[in-house]
């Protein structure tokens, strides 16, 4: 495939519809270091956007952070 042909595959893949929502929807999530196997993951807003909800990525341990009315500036949580 000659460069200027994989550059007009790429320009219309990244021109449809399901790809640019999939770019363009941002959701709120907090970086999480899960303390049982030692990795990082992220929580994303549940649902009903009352907690943050998110399993470790190797034993699937549950965690939930409830969103309080006073907020927190942090990004960053550690579990257990």
């Amino acid at each position: 495939m000659t460069g200027s042909g994989f550059w007009h595959i790429l320009h219309n893949v990244l021109n449809t519809c399901k790809f640019r929502v999939i770019l363009m929807s941002k959701r709120p999530f907090v970086g999480i270091v899960f303390q049982c196997c030692n990795v990082y993951g992220r929580a994303y807003v549940n649902k009903d956007s009352t907690a943050y909800t998110a399993r470790c990525p190797r034993c699937s341990q549950p965690i939930r952070i409830a969103i309080s009315s006073q907020g927190s500036s942090s990004r960053f949580f550690t579990s257990g």
